[in-house]
């Protein structure tokens, strides 16, 4: 058997060769045409309500930012346990008491070219996180929707001054 050739031996076998353009991706687990957008693993910016304080909360500012033609339309809002604190001259938003509250805008913001530029706006600092938003006015409810928080070392932020009447 020294010099005799194997017949069970398989490993002088040619083999089909395979080229990507004859696989086809849209065989895979027969799954649906959109499934690679499941929202679970998407970490593109988001469409929905967004709360703004501070510049962003300037129709005209925030018109800039994400390249409306027209002032958007912002409704008064408040986000309940937060609290607004200083990085500069710049205000970011942090956890807070139970009681704490901070007002503000918000905007439903329905192309993700505009979520994408809303979130490149001071990106290196703040980061857009899912939270609640009290939207105020005579049709008042609470939305799911995103807010910018500080995304940094918190004793680089000072605490707003007190508020004199």
């Amino acid at each position: 058997m020294h010099g005799e050739e194997k017949k069970d031996d398989i490993s002088n076998t040619p083999r089909p060769t395979y080229y990507a353009e004859d696989m086809s991706t849209s065989s895979v687990c027969y799954a649906p045409a959109e499934w690679y957008s499941a929202d679970w693993q998407n970490d593109g910016p988001k469409t929905g309500w967004y709360f703004l304080y501070g510049a962003l909360a300037n129709e005209s500012k925030l018109a800039e930012v994400i390249g409306y033609e027209n002032h958007p339309d912002l409704r008064p809002a408040k986000m309940l346990g937060y609290k607004l604190m200083l990085c500069g001259v710049h205000l970011v938003l942090t956890d807070g008491s139970s009681t704490a509250e901070v007002q503000g805008k918000a905007v439903l913001v329905e192309l993700p070219l505009h979520a994408r530029r809303l979130q490149g706006y001071m990106a290196k600092v703040l980061k857009a996180e899912s939270c609640r938003i009290h939207l105020d006015g005579p049709d008042a409810e609470v939305v799911d929707g995103y807010a910018f928080f500080w995304d940094g070392i918190m004793s680089e932020l000072r605490k707003l001054p007190a508020v004199q009447e």
